[in-house]
């Protein structure tokens, strides 16, 4: 439920865009850069829907639904995610579009109003791609036929923007109290700002889970075999959520989640196709998974990811601001090296967050998988044949073994998933990896289940290692002075 694009456009338009001097806007320039920035956003969005449309039609003459085809989508879709930041980074950088929003537009000091536009036209480009993929998602079957256009519109918006954009609300009104209560000076140097952005940070933690029952359509699980089942199950592992919740998707996805830091204030999500398509076994499986989540602490870890990169973030464009940039408008001029700096800025934001978030996203996700697969075992090296564990029966949930029939429970979970979403099971999610990967990983610990202590000290030694790469690189930025840059 992470929206890594849009949290990659953030960064571009609040992070590095932030720093570019407010440059004044001569009232003639206005009209010729709003058409520029809508003359890049229809090339956009033309190149959505003729690719969109395209494979749409060819899909339909082949057939329909094809495990190629899948593949295609997938590949056209993260396409479609990476052009749309290009035209978004061109817009920003290219087009002057902040300093043309705060000066030419005259919203400067206008909380909220300027970062909302600041944003809309990688809001429109998305729009815009996700009106392009729909005939093709309909083509493969992977919404819904009866939900039509706008209904799938309003549903990916509420998924994909209804917990990012309150936060940048918080952050943006935060900011703005801070810069207020200490003055422009203060407010300025590194030390507040971090305060600042930890500080908001640790407040959009607790407040997320409102922001849920908000933003997505919610009803709580009802009474029944079902809600006993987990809240026993949740009692055993030590688990404390403010309500178990049914996301209401039409049907249309098979997923669950867990939002909220702190116990008092925390609701698992499932949603309604996971309750009415898997057994009550594989429901709890899926549902130990989302508590693993928690018990490895991997919200925490994540939080103090995206905190910590901007480290990294700051000394990579303090690198291209300062050596890479003045070079290029050395060899060619300031236009071609601008499109250069924001060219290499983009794909180094989307290389780390692919190589190193993905890898650790992966990484917490299979250590989840393990959990949920042990909260559904018997810890018997005899089972089968299995039993179902009583309340206090295993009380160290890590030291407990997995049995072959909890990984099998899991397992079968993790195949109504894929096949429910049409995903193909050798499809590679770079947050995820492939389904049958981490079915292959759970069936390999029925047979060497000393091979788990092993992967669980590889993760912390992993957790460690990054860790510490965060803190130097953060500690190297405020040293050098390019964390004045980002943060």
């Amino acid at each position: 439920m992470l929206p890594i694009p849009l949290m990659v456009a953030l960064m571009l338009a609040f992070g590095l865009g932030e720093q570019l001097p407010a440059l004044p806007v001569a009232k003639g320039d206005v009209g010729p850069r709003l058409l520029d920035t809508a003359v890049s956003l229809i090339l956009a969005a033309s190149t959505s829907l003729g690719v969109g449309f395209g494979l749409a039609s060819t899909i339909r003459k082949r057939g329909g639904y094809r495990p190629i085809s899948r593949r295609v989508h997938s590949i056209l879709s993260m396409a479609v995610e990476v052009m749309n930041l290009g035209v978004y980074a061109w817009i920003l950088f290219g087009l002057g579009w902040v300093s043309l929003v705060r000066n030419g537009l005259g919203l400067k000091g206008l909380p909220i109003i300027d970062e909302s536009l600041i944003l809309l036209p990688y809001l429109l480009a998305v729009i815009a791609g996700w009106i392009g993929l729909y005939p093709v998602s309909r083509a493969l079957s992977l919404t819904r036929s009866d939900r039509g256009l706008a209904r799938y519109i309003l549903l990916r918006t509420r998924v994909s923007l209804g917990l990012v954009l309150p936060a940048l609300f918080i952050y943006t009104l935060g900011g703005e109290a801070v810069q207020r209560l200490l003055g422009p000076e203060l407010s300025a140097t590194w030390w507040v700002q971090l305060g600042t952005l930890g500080g908001l940070g640790l407040i959009v933690l607790t407040v997320s889970p409102a922001l849920v029952r908000i933003t997505l359509p919610t009803s709580r699980l009802e009474p029944g075999p079902l809600r006993d089942r987990l809240e026993r199950q949740a009692k055993r592992l030590g688990f404390r959520s403010t309500d178990i919740l049914v996301w209401n998707t039409g049907g249309a996805v098979l997923n669950a989640g867990v939002t909220g830091l702190f116990p008092w204030f925390r609701y698992v999500l499932l949603s309604d196709a996971l309750v009415a398509c898997l057994t009550p076994s594989e429901v709890a499986a899926v549902f130990g998974h989302e508590v693993g989540h928690i018990r490895h602490r991997h919200l925490n870890f994540f939080g103090f990811f995206m905190v910590g990169s901007a480290g990294v973030i700051a000394l990579a464009f303090h690198f291209l601001e300062t050596r890479i940039e003045p070079s290029l408008i050395a060899w060619t001029n300031e236009t071609i090296a601008a499109v250069v700096v924001v060219t290499l800025t983009v794909a180094a934001l989307a290389a780390y967050f692919f190589f190193v978030f993905g890898a650790l996203s992966r990484l917490f996700e299979r250590q989840a998988d393990i959990f949920g697969a042990k909260s559904v075992s018997c810890d018997s090296e005899i089972c089968p044949p299995h039993a179902e564990v009583d309340l206090d029966e295993i009380p160290n949930l890590e030291a407990a073994r997995v049995c072959p029939v909890g990984v099998y429970t899991f397992v079968e979970a993790l195949r109504s998933v894929a096949s429910h979403n049409a995903i193909n099971s050798n499809s590679f999610s770079w947050r995820h990896g492939s389904i049958n990967g981490r079915i292959a990983y759970l069936e390999s610990l029925m047979d060497a289940p000393d091979d788990e202590p092993q992967f669980q000290r590889k993760v912390l030694r992993r957790k460690t290692i990054l860790a510490l790469c965060l803190v130097v690189a953060f500690t190297l930025a405020v040293v050098t002075g390019a964390i004045g840059v980002v943060v």
